[in-house]
């Protein structure tokens, strides 16, 4: 079982064309409802909008994975994508 929070937040800068979104999220581990270490997400991301139909993002997200009875590790990926609005 897992109990937890998320707080993020989105900004829009000159028009919409430029955003970027922050998360995080903790959520503490229970196995036979003993407590078992945690899990911590983070995430970061940009986008760039232009000519109304085009855009280009790009996010890094860190996980990080706390146990008592599991190996301990940290992830990382990156994405970065471009978008194409059809109508």
């Amino acid at each position: 079982k897992q109990l937890g929070a998320t707080l993020g937040y989105t900004q829009a800068f000159f028009k919409e064309a430029l955003s970027s979104t922050v998360n995080v999220n903790y959520n503490k581990s229970f196995i036979n409802e003993v407590s078992d270490g945690a899990v911590i997400n983070g995430s970061l991301g940009l986008g760039y909008a232009f000519a109304k139909r085009h855009s280009f993002n790009f996010a890094v997200n860190v996980m990080r994975i706390t146990s008592k009875q599991f190996e301990n590790y940290t992830e990382t990926t990156g994405s970065l994508g471009y978008n194409l609005r059809l109508k």
